[in-house]
């Protein structure tokens, strides 16, 4: 305990040196959080060493990988990190599985260890070269199958800046007006979480799914209503 005091006192250092850009923001104007595209040469560091001893701990409990493995059904985190600029949404037209061809945010799973709102400005920087300093935390996204296809999906919103859409590994980045993103091909979960950051309303949406992955029902747990149900998979 006493190594970490002074770890402890330099972060309450850095935090009051650091100034708050959201109180200097003109009244009625949303926060846009200050970003840097990075170069080549820029690398993700992750997330800093910990001590020693603390490795050892961890290493001590450690389980054999053949029983960490995830038993099909169990529900994995990953990250949905909304990047918009007023009234527009940068997404991605994916070339790789799953959801190839649709519209969707940037993001990804969660790595060992870390939390969502890191997992979130990791994915965000790796996928498209901007460096956040923070996110909004919006709700949550839970996608149940009878199958292998099981998440559950922090969502996190950036308010940024007018960019050039950057290159991106996992397909090609496009801004998108709110009011165009229905006459695209997109996940329909992924609408009604437009919807409600729109809205500026938190959600705890739940998504059922059959085994061909067709979308079956869209229940928000918050407001307690289903907003959306496809009766005709869920009769077949």
């Amino acid at each position: 305990l006493a190594a970490m005091r002074p770890c402890r006192a330099l972060a309450s250092l850095r935090r009051r040196s650091i100034p708050d850009r959201r109180a200097a923001a003109p009244a009625g104007r949303p926060v846009v959080a200050p970003i840097r595209l990075m170069g080549p040469a820029d690398r993700w560091s992750g997330p800093p060493t910990p001590p020693a001893g603390v490795r050892r701990g961890l290493a001590s409990t450690a389980k054999p990988a053949s029983a960490s493995r995830v038993p099909v059904g169990l529900k994995r985190a990953a990250t949905l990190c909304v990047l918009k600029h007023k009234e527009r949404f940068l997404l991605l037209k994916r070339s790789k599985d799953p959801h190839r061809g649709l519209y969707t945010p940037v993001g990804g799973k969660l790595e060992p260890h870390e939390t969502p709102m890191r997992a979130a400005v990791r994915e965000t920087y790796e996928e498209t070269g901007i460096a956040l300093e923070h996110m909004k935390f919006c709700g949550t996204l839970t996608e149940t199958s009878p199958g292998d296809y099981n998440w559950i999906l922090f969502t996190c919103l950036a308010e940024i800046e007018d960019v050039e859409p950057p290159p991106c590994d996992e397909g090609i980045l496009e801004w998108i007006r709110y009011d165009e993103i229905k006459e695209l091909p997109t996940p329909t979960t992924d609408w009604f979480v437009y919807k409600y950051l729109m809205e500026n309303k938190p959600f705890a949406f739940c998504a059922t799914w059959d085994a061909r992955l067709d979308h079956l029902t869209l229940f928000e747990e918050i407001e307690g209503q289903m907003v959306f149900s496809n009766e005709a998979n869920e009769n077949r």
